[in-house]
């Protein structure tokens, strides 16, 4: 269909500005950008939602002490690998979207396949950290970028196996509820995976591979093994798995360029924008808008909405910030994934070997585990409704932002969940899953460390406005005011502070509503799960 297309949808890159091959697919992006918005882009779930891409990576970085600005670039980086996987994509230098499709852990069939890719993975992620060290002819700030952009590229794979493989019926729950932290980075193949065999769904995409008959499919958000959303079976138990296998290689990353140079992996953490400079911090901004709005928003036949969950989709929103997008040609961090991504792909699916021998990688690191006792802690809106909503004579766009603070007044981490559209009265009985369970309207996770004797929390909703016009309503949710601020207390579960003090769970809600205009009720329950380091056997 896009054979026809000519060369003026490649750009070519300022070699004095980008390192590499000089050549990015800015205009190939202005062609997909348009499609999503004319034609609408046929996206299925190839990860997890971005949101929950978003989120993980915030939260592993943060254990390591990485500012905004380098999250931003890394989430920025994550996200990339599915923008550029996606189908369509012109016919613009193919290997770029086929490099992208290599990254996400799919088609593999075996437990050798899976085995062997994980360590081509880590092969790769070294030789692109050594080549980038031993760079003389780059600045140090340009070696982080590198690295960085890296950093994102190989989170993005390293997240999508847990949601992509069958990984969690090795590790389930233990009798207590308690979520195992038990990953291939930290412990290896599960001792009876020669019985029941490991192995990720089939996604249908350029890489040819012979597909057995009787291979899983990857799915969608109501069919197949993907567990990429929270309104997927299993999704918290591949969220937890990937929060700790994101850490561990977060630490691998560390050792390999500590090996170069005790401080740089410090220098990369502490990245801000002065750092980056006016454009490159510009462009960073525009490029997460871009992220956000094409994830959340994106609606046609086949999608509605990709941010967490479904639901969310309203194509005509994505206009503002998509034409931006497409104008902007000459993306330096759209360069440097175009670059540096090929450095992480050599023998997965046995491509570009090079001179390696692809079947047989090196053996994989013993020497990774994070052991930090950590918790779960889970905020599940069940129920959102209104009789006085924010859009008077149309029904409500509600969209809710969690922040949680490590004191009662520094609220530090934010996390946005899906926009419900057009709907002033989500049920969740009203949207099972594949197992008939309850999805709930909005569902986070956040990890903190288990001997925390508070959590504070403070949760905000609002009604989403069209971009051009003015900002988003806030909708008032509180007796209190239209901020729902509360603190959980993880030694006796309760949940306290603007609603009354109490232990709650799926069946047993607490209500919170506002009374002044516009307002909504919310039915929800917080409370957290224990991981435990049990790597055992694993059956419990």
């Amino acid at each position: 269909m896009y054979s026809h297309l000519s060369d003026h949808h490649i750009a070519l890159g300022n070699s004095n500005f980008f390192r590499g091959s000089g050549i990015m697919p800015s205009r190939a992006r202005l062609s997909i950008a348009a499609l999503c918005v004319l034609c609408g882009l046929s996206w299925c779930a190839h990860a997890f939602d971005t949101g929950h891409h978003e989120d993980l990576t915030k939260q592993a970085m943060r254990h390591y002490g990485f500012k905004p600005t380098s999250i931003k670039i890394v989430q920025l980086e994550n996200w990339l690998v599915d923008y550029f996987a996606a189908d369509p994509l012109v016919d613009v230098d193919q290997n770029f979207r086929i490099d992208m499709e290599a990254l996400h852990f799919d088609n593999l069939f075996s437990t050798s396949d899976v085995d062997q890719y994980w360590r081509n993975l880590l092969a790769n992620l070294d030789s692109s950290i050594s080549a980038s060290m031993n760079d003389t002819s780059a600045s140090s700030s340009e070696r982080r970028k590198e690295l960085l952009t890296v950093m994102g590229i190989a989170l993005h794979a390293v997240q999508d196996f847990y949601t992509h493989s069958n990984w969690a019926s090795f590790y389930p729950q233990l009798s207590d509820g308690s979520y195992r932290r038990t990953t291939y980075l930290s412990d290896g193949l599960p001792p009876d995976v020669a019985t029941d065999g490991l192995y990720t769904g089939f996604y249908a995409n350029k890489i040819t591979r012979d597909k057995p008959t009787d291979a899983a499919e990857h799915g969608d958000y109501f069919t197949g093994m993907n567990k990429d959303s929270h309104i997927r079976p299993d999704w918290d138990q591949a969220y937890v798995f990937a929060y700790f296998d994101s850490i561990n290689l977060i630490a691998y990353i560390k050792s390999k360029i500590d090996s170069h140079s005790s401080s740089f992996f410090g220098y990369m953490t502490d990245m801000d924008s002065d750092d980056l400079g006016l454009r490159e911090t510009a462009e960073l901004t525009l490029a997460r808008a871009a992220a956000y709005d094409v994830s959340m928003l994106i609606q046609n036949s086949t999608q509605d909405g990709h941010y967490k969950g479904n639901l969310s989709g309203y194509g005509t929103e994505i206009i503002t910030d998509e034409i931006l997008w497409i104008l902007d040609i000459g993306n330096p961090w759209v360069a440097y994934a175009f670059n540096l991504r090929s450095t992480l792909t050599p023998c997965l699916y046995d491509r570009n070997p090079g001179t390696r021998d692809c079947s047989a990688p090196p053996t994989r690191p013993d020497d990774i585990r994070f052991n930090d006792d950590i918790a779960a802690l889970q905020v599940r809106i069940m129920n959102v409704y209104t009789s006085h909503g924010a859009d008077d004579g149309t029904e409500s766009d509600f969209y809710p932002i969690l922040s949680v603070g490590d004191d009662g007044s520094d609220y530090i981490r934010n996390y946005t969940d899906r926009i419900i559209q057009s709907t002033d009265n989500y049920q969740s009985d009203a949207h099972p899953d594949s197992n008939n369970q309850p999805i709930s309207a909005w569902y986070q996770i956040w990890f903190f460390d288990a001997s925390s004797s508070q959590v504070p929390l403070r949760l905000k909703v609002f009604d989403q406005d069209p971009t051009w016009a003015d900002a988003d309503d806030v909708i008032d949710i509180s007796s209190d005011g239209n901020n729902l601020d509360m603190t959980y207390t993880p030694s006796s579960q309760q949940t306290s502070g603007e609603v009354p003090t109490g232990t709650y769970s799926l069946d047993n809600l607490v209500t919170s509503h506002g009374g002044n205009h516009p307002n909504a009720y919310l039915d929800f329950y917080v409370t957290h799960v224990a991981i435990s380091d049990y790597s055992g056997d694993t059956i419990d």
